[in-house]
């Protein structure tokens, strides 16, 4: 797509995702370059944190253990992640937000841009707080830094 559309922004694949917070938790995503131009990131979610339906996989008390441990890992070392990709110049992209809760985080954290399958209740959360609105999608309409990112 890069060679058809210079101006074309590209977003981590989710196993770069994955391999940069690896990276980033043991402090080697410094000397890694970035290919891409937006990195979208997963977020521990309320949904997620307090499920409303039973998932259709029975797991047994230990992997569920296991599986919020990890996500709450994720939770803990997210911001400076998050932080970290914008200090690159890479914008960042949360999803799947569907909550006025995980809205509220997402843009007291800075990202760049959200990610909804509800973007009614997106819009009327930036609409009733509309000063957020500008500083949410403003970083977003301006072009990429330079195609391949490295930190310095």
């Amino acid at each position: 797509m890069k060679k058809l559309n210079p101006h074309i922004m590209t977003f981590f694949p989710a196993v770069s995702v994955a391999s940069s917070f690896l990276l980033f938790f043991t402090g080697l995503l410094p000397f890694m370059s970035m290919d891409f131009d937006v990195y979208s990131c997963p977020k521990y979610t309320v949904e997620m944190k307090n499920p409303r339906r039973e998932t259709p996989i029975k797991l047994n008390a230990c992997v569920k253990f296991i599986a919020k441990c990890c996500f709450s890992c994720f939770e803990c070392v997210n911001f400076l992640l998050i932080k970290h990709m914008q200090a690159r110049g890479i914008p960042v992209i949360q999803w799947v937000l569907n909550d006025p809760i995980d809205f509220k985080e997402a843009i007291n954290n800075k990202v760049n841009g959200i990610m909804t399958d509800s973007p009614t209740a997106l819009i009327k959360y930036l609409e009733d707080k509309d000063k957020y609105l500008h500083d949410v999608t403003a970083p977003l309409l301006s072009s990429p830094k330079n195609s391949k990112r490295e930190y310095t």
